[in-house]
């Protein structure tokens, strides 16, 4: 290892001999020169030194990186359309009846259109099946859904 630290030290003092001698005569290319020779001198030093020294040299493994799912402009506008569908049919609701629930919407897409295909609504355990009645009357009128499509549940049901 002193071969290279040697190597080293003479290349600093040969790039403080390359600075001086630009100031002193003003010229760039001495500069280069000196440096140049002396990166060469650190180069044939070092190849010398490399094989003596025994150094082991592992192989670099590059890290394995699960491929990352970047959604779309338009899956991330959808989610957002869906979610907020959702927050304002219950703010809706709520309003109407002073009771709280949850709803949730599944949107379909296909070539340029998106539509609701199914709506389900949480209401809260001790909920009548008047209530029930009213809001699958309620999101029928407000997303022109079919009875099939829509879902009404008490909290703590199950759902199919």
């Amino acid at each position: 290892m002193q071969p290279l630290e040697r190597a080293v030290a003479i290349f600093c003092i040969a790039c403080i001999c390359a600075e001086l001698t630009t100031q002193l005569a003003g010229s760039t290319w001495a500069r280069r020169c000196i440096k140049a020779v002396a990166g060469l001198y650190i180069l044939v030093v070092f190849a010398r030194t490399v094989p003596q020294a025994h150094v082991q040299l592992r192989a670099f493994l590059v890290p394995v990186q699960e491929p990352v799912s970047i959604a779309s402009p338009e899956t991330a506008i959808l989610a957002q359309t869906q979610a907020q569908l959702e927050r304002t049919l219950a703010e809706q609701w709520c309003t109407k009846t002073g009771r709280e629930a949850s709803v949730a919407v599944m949107l379909k897409e296909t070539d340029s259109v998106v539509a609701i295909c199914s709506a389900q609504m949480t209401l809260p355990a001790n909920c009548t099946a008047e209530e029930r009645q009213q809001a699958g009357a309620f999101l029928q009128e407000k997303l022109q859904l079919l009875p099939k499509q829509i879902r009404i549940a008490a909290a703590g049901e199950e759902t199919p």
